[in-house]
């Protein structure tokens, strides 16, 4: 088993899959720095449900309470990079390029291609 920041993973498998949670407003510069490091990145909108990001809106009348704006982006990458994606995290939350809630890592341990039904061990 090795550890990586607060996530354990174990090294038995090729592919690991890397899960971002920011700030949606870091997004732009996160990308802009794993461009060498990541051929792609899957992105989807978040909403974070705590006291601190929440915002009470109103809806024809009504106030009512919605979750802060967050994006988690994941990332699919063979087993020799992930270290240097980690590390090229951390740096830039070092130097305040961009700040990354949560970060955790997944073993995959096969794919399945949807368009042809190959699937992958």
């Amino acid at each position: 088993m090795r550890r990586i920041g607060l996530v354990l993973y174990s090294r038995q498998c090729m592919s690991m899959m890397i899960r971002c949670v920011m700030a949606a407003e870091n997004l732009p510069a996160f990308v802009e720095g794993m461009l060498n490091l990541a051929s792609g990145m899957t992105v989807w909108e978040t909403r974070e449900h705590s006291p601190q990001t929440s915002q009470i809106v109103s809806y024809r009348g009504v106030p009512y309470e919605i979750g802060g704006l967050s994006v988690n982006v994941d990332i699919v990458s063979d087993d020799s990079w992930v270290e240097d994606i980690i590390r090229r995290i951390h740096e830039a939350s070092v130097r305040d390029e961009f700040a990354v809630r949560h970060v955790f890592v997944f073993p995959i341990e096969a794919s399945y291609h949807i368009r042809n039904g190959f699937m992958d061990i």
